[in-house]
């Protein structure tokens, strides 16, 4: 009974350093996974079509890391963020570079004559959103600029539109007049 009881400890014990070290073991590998840049992304960040569908998850990996070398109290002071800092911000200008260009191409498809606003809205720009969120916290210095871009080219459309409008509404009321 005694032996029973011995045993019982030992293996209640195992059991919690085993808990331990897997719990140790995953915060740890979080940990070690915000710190590092895969190839992989880099390469995919670098020389990925920006439009293309695959773009996004490598965005969304690039933020999450920014965030968790900026936010977690243990990152901040790691030696090893000394060493990934650069590459990472270096990586950071790149996409947004990048990003930057491909949201003002998509904008000049507005300027296009003939062009469906709504449609291209909803079924492209709206695709872009989450870059544009990506450039409002990790692109400061390009971020005014894409939304100055956008601003200035629906002023244009609206501009255009209403003065359209407003054209045949005094050619209606001519009409009607004489």
């Amino acid at each position: 009974s005694t032996e029973i009881k011995s045993l019982q400890e030992q293996s209640l014990t195992m059991s919690v350093k085993l808990r331990n070290r897997k719990t140790a073991e995953q915060e740890l590998g979080e940990f070690v996974e915000g710190l590092t840049l895969p190839p992989k992304l880099v390469t995919d960040i670098l020389e990925r079509e920006v439009s293309s569908e695959e773009y996004l998850p490598c965005l969304v990996a690039l933020r999450h890391r920014l965030e968790f070398c900026s936010n977690n109290e243990f990152a901040r002071k790691a030696a090893a963020l000394q060493d990934v800092e650069p590459e990472l911000d270096k990586l950071r200008l790149r996409a947004t570079g990048r990003v930057r260009d491909a949201m003002i191409a998509k904008f000049n498809l507005l300027r296009r004559p003939k062009t469906n606003y709504q449609i291209l809205q909803q079924s492209v720009l709206m695709k872009y959103k989450s870059f544009a969120s990506f450039l409002k916290d990790h692109g400061p210095e390009v971020f005014p600029e894409v939304r100055a871009a956008y601003v200035d080219t629906m002023s244009r459309i609206y501009r255009r539109q209403f003065g359209a409008y407003l054209s045949s509404l005094l050619r209606v009321n001519a009409e009607v007049a004489t």
